[in-house]
């Protein structure tokens, strides 16, 4: 690769990160883009991974000015070393999971909440996000805090032992990227631009699955396709370019099955990861297979294929970028019984002083409110709406209204009530569960059993499992200073 496209990749990065500075609208489609595949709630994790790039190209750049070789012979080993590297670093975040658990005693997902209710944190092995702490770490190490974003910082404050944890990952997601450097720039006379963009996404996106997501997440098989799609193009070897060209999509296929326990293969058939991997794998082998193979019965059915997942691709893209489309549910298809006509939308992370007729007035202009509650930082709103808007709409117009100082999210919630059981760990030993009433934020709590440093409650509501967890701990929390976590039962 010459140094002509580095600089064009260089360049278009950096005009990337300026349209988005300047332009939201621009901001939301990348930011959507780089959350489908890489995860992300923040938009800042949208410019680090653009900076990221820029970063390693710049790199490249000045390896090709200089001249310096880099041996071609050690290329393969230190791509092997970039992959035993991260396999070490999600091993390690499985293994603090289980020490995680085991000493709550406890199943996941497991929360937590800071003591200033402005930061919360869910874990489980399906995401994990105990190793976040990282993050947090390296904050307190610059001087930072950085409350508009998560930052791992709940979960790190009730883990013993946190900063040892958050050193070796730490120097795990340097040497990740340290080898991954050294790999791609000693390939640069072999590959093309095509392979340099891939494998620094797989690469980055390694290092970034290792403290955010982990082994179980579904983000980690999006960034094993990259890096399936890298190794396949440039170092496997087969006769067979079918077999080859397909490779990668048999690898993402092996992983769930390999891994078992830490994935729901039936949860995975129904979310936004299904249409990545496949609109990407499926389009890799396509163009790698060309058009004269067009009609080859396993193509013709690989591209049947890409074109039924196309819409749901970039329908994952806009509601990651611009929100989730609300509707009526009740005039809609749902596979739940309803309770209540119109659409759930949760909101965490406003002013704790907002006044909730502010708030009513807001919504309002999105739907007729049929039923509502706030708590603190959370509300909760069943609304008809009354025109099509997607969820990122009320938020700005929550964000300019309200000028909340920490990260604000809106979430659809299909108005369905179920039962659901929790434990409430008090981490130091003070039993406070008489400020969990019979009734608030529209939980009704059915059951209610004490233990030494340990509640029991079994609940009924309109809201998903993490968001009842929030309610909850939230409602602890505005009466309460220990340090606690909660965990789900069901």
């Amino acid at each position: 690769m010459n140094q002509k496209k580095l600089t064009a990749f260089v360049l278009a990065n950096i005009a990337i990160i300026v349209i988005i500075l300047l332009n939201s609208t621009a901001m939301n489609f990348f930011h959507g883009v780089i959350q489908a595949f890489l995860g992300g709630n923040a938009e800042i994790k949208t410019l680090l991974f653009l900076s990221a790039l820029t970063f390693s190209g710049i790199i490249s750049l000045m390896v090709v000015k200089t001249g310096k070789k880099i041996d071609e012979k050690k290329a393969f080993r230190y791509f092997t070393a970039m992959i035993l590297t991260g396999i070490i670093g999600l091993t390690l975040g499985l293994v603090q999971t289980g020490f995680f658990a085991n000493e709550l005693n406890s199943n996941y997902p497991i929360a937590t909440i800071n003591e200033n209710m402005t930061n919360w944190e869910a874990t489980s092995l399906y995401h994990n996000h105990l190793t976040k702490g990282t993050i947090y770490f390296v904050t307190q190490i610059l001087g930072q805090n950085f409350s508009s974003f998560d930052s791992g910082q709940p979960l790190y404050e009730i883990q013993q032992n946190p900063e040892i944890w958050a050193i070796i990952l730490l120097v795990i997601v340097v040497l990740v990227i340290v080898f991954g450097l050294i790999h791609i720039n000693s390939m640069l006379k072999k590959i093309e631009l095509f392979d340099f963009f891939v494998f620094n996404i797989g690469m980055f996106g390694l290092a970034g699955v290792i403290i955010d997501g982990g082994a179980g997440s579904t983000v980690f098989l999006v960034t094993a396709l990259f890096l399936a799609i890298y190794f396949s193009k440039n170092f496997l070897q087969t006769s067979n370019k079918t077999l080859k060209d397909f490779s990668p999509m048999l690898f993402i296929g092996v992983i769930p099955l390999a891994l078992g326990p830490l994935y729901n293969v039936f949860s995975l058939s129904d979310n936004f990861t299904i249409p990545l991997i496949m609109v990407t794998g499926l389009g890799y082998f396509l163009w790698k297979q060309g058009t004269k193979n067009v009609k080859k019965p396993f193509n013709l059915a690989a591209g049947l294929l890409f074109l039924l997942f196309l819409p749901a691709f970039f329908g994952t893209i806009f509601n990651f970028g611009f929100g989730t489309p609300v509707f009526n549910f009740s005039k809609e298809f749902t596979k739940n019984p309803l309770d209540g006509e119109g659409n759930g939308l949760f909101i965490y992370g406003l002013p704790k002083n907002a006044e909730k007729k502010k708030i009513d007035s807001i919504v309002s202009e999105f739907g007729e409110i049929k039923e509502s509650y706030k708590l603190e930082w959370l509300a909760y709103y069943r609304i008809v709406p009354g025109k099509e808007f997607r969820t990122n709409e009320l938020e700005e117009k929550l964000k300019l209204e309200l000028k909340p100082q920490t990260y604000l999210y809106v979430e659809i919630v299909v108005p369905s009530e179920k039962n659901k059981g929790f434990v409430v760990h008090w981490l130091e030993n003070k039993n406070e569960s008489n400020f969990l009433t019979e009734n608030f934020f529209g939980i009704n709590v059915l059951e209610k059993t004490d233990y030494e440093n340990k509640t029991v409650i079994k609940t009924r509501s309109k809201l998903l499992t993490e968001w009842n967890m929030l309610a909850i701990l939230t409602q602890i929390r505005k009466n309460s200073k220990q340090k606690i976590a909660i965990s789900s039962l069901n």
